[in-house]
């Protein structure tokens, strides 16, 4: 199958702007987009470095052989090849695209992430899997999944006075950023709140909007462990996970970050539902 330029280019540039190898380089051309493009918005600035900075870090770094090996790799770029998957297993999670979602009776397609935004709030944002890749950095391999997010305004996502969080999946957005790692997610399930279904006879048969319920992670390797103790672990690393030096992500409260709006680590792969390889156009 052939994959879109543009979705590459999105993709490989998630990577980028995660990794805390890059993330002084990232400091370094956003000053130089100011400073060649003054009285710009913030916005435009910020959707310009995006848009630049894979060509021009790439350039930057080429020839340097004193730089760090994963951060030289990082910057050439991926392979034009990529590994697409059906299901993924990482940090105790099973995930699903979208597809492969329908023909379960389990669902593992919906997660949450909290990102920070380009103005340096945090949000908590939610969406489901549409595609699973894997790219392919020479020894580096980076996995991430390609999501339809629902908006955070306009009714996408509510809290209500008892602090149960409800979506409307049919309010979606933040195209410009589809992508995230697949390590800084967390796995939710959406439950259809019946209580927002319209009276009989009137309005759609469905209901409008879904309750979101935190998933829980396996406890791989532990034995005579119960529900309370998925619960007291809920939230915290499982015990087997092995991390990939293959690519270093800030240890921030919030490594991931969004700006394409203005709302405010690799682990093992264990499991995979089947693969092709997708050759990107030239």
């Amino acid at each position: 199958m052939t994959v879109d330029n543009n979705l590459f280019r999105k993709a490989h540039s998630t990577v980028l702007q995660q990794s805390s190898l890059v993330a002084p380089y990232i400091e370094e051309h956003l000053a130089l987009v100011r400073a060649r493009n003054i009285g710009k918005s913030d916005a435009w600035i910020t959707r310009h470095h995006i848009d630049t900075f894979p060509a021009w870090i790439r350039q930057h770094l080429m020839g340097n052989e004193s730089i760090n090996q994963q951060l030289a790799f990082l910057a050439r770029g991926p392979s034009g090849s990529i590994a697409t998957f059906q299901g993924y297993e990482i940090n105790g999670y099973t995930f699903y695209t979208r597809a492969q979602d329908m023909k379960s009776t389990n669902q593992n397609r919906a997660i949450r992430v909290d990102a920070m935004g380009h103005d340096g709030t945090t949000s908590t944002y939610y969406g489901a899997i549409e595609d699973i890749w894997e790219l392919d950095y020479g020894p580096l391999k980076v996995p991430l999944f390609r999501c339809q997010w629902v908006r955070l305004t306009g009714g996408g996502v509510m809290i209500d006075d008892s602090g149960m969080t409800t979506v409307d999946l049919n309010k979606v957005g933040y195209s410009d950023e589809p992508f995230v790692l697949a390590n800084d997610i967390t796995q939710v399930f959406f439950v259809k709140d019946m209580s927002s279904k319209g009276k009989k006879g009137r309005g759609p048969d469905e209901p409008k909007r879904h309750v979101v319920l935190l998933g829980k992670r396996k406890i791989i390797e532990v034995e005579d462990k119960t529900d309370e103790d998925y619960d007291q672990l809920d939230g915290q690393p499982p015990f087997t996970v092995t991390i990939d030096p293959s690519i270093l992500l800030s240890n921030e409260d919030t490594p991931y970050s969004r700006s394409d709006h203005k709302e405010g680590t690799i682990v093992r792969r264990k499991y995979v539902r089947s693969t092709v390889t997708a050759d990107v156009l030239p």
